[in-house]
């Protein structure tokens, strides 16, 4: 029963690149940059010539934004979801990146800790090195 309120909306399927771009947070611009490097197969055109995506299109597309959030680069991020699970290369990038992001947690946590120290004593506690 549409508008009826335990009824649900339902799932959408296919996205114009309007709308594809927006629910993962991109330019249609960028969106169509990704179809120009690979990374991205080109959605199949509707009824009035624009492209259509489908639900798996735009899952591999979040999958690229969120390791391009991540701080890989479009060739990595390429080199990561073009091969086989398991690959060399793609191994080594994710090592490296999980190595980045570890160190970045490193650097976070010590500036929350002077914050904490200047919070509690009005006096950072700041240590150099460590």
């Amino acid at each position: 029963m549409p508008g009826h309120a335990g009824s649900q909306t339902p799932i959408q399927l296919e996205y114009t690149t309007r709308e594809a771009a927006q629910l993962v947070g991109l330019t249609a611009r960028a969106l169509r940059y990704y179809h120009q490097v690979g990374l991205l197969p080109e959605g199949r055109r509707g009824p009035g010539g624009q492209r259509i995506y489908t639900r798996e299109q735009i899952l591999m597309l979040l999958r690229i934004v969120r390791l391009s959030e991540m701080g890989l680069s479009l060739e990595e991020v390429a080199d990561v979801l073009g091969g086989p699970p398991g690959t060399h290369r793609a191994e080594v990038i994710l090592v490296s990146l999980d190595r980045a992001l570890a160190d970045r947690v490193g650097v976070i946590q010590a500036q929350r800790r002077v914050i904490r120290e200047l919070l509690t004593t009005g006096s950072p506690v700041i240590k150099r090195g460590g």
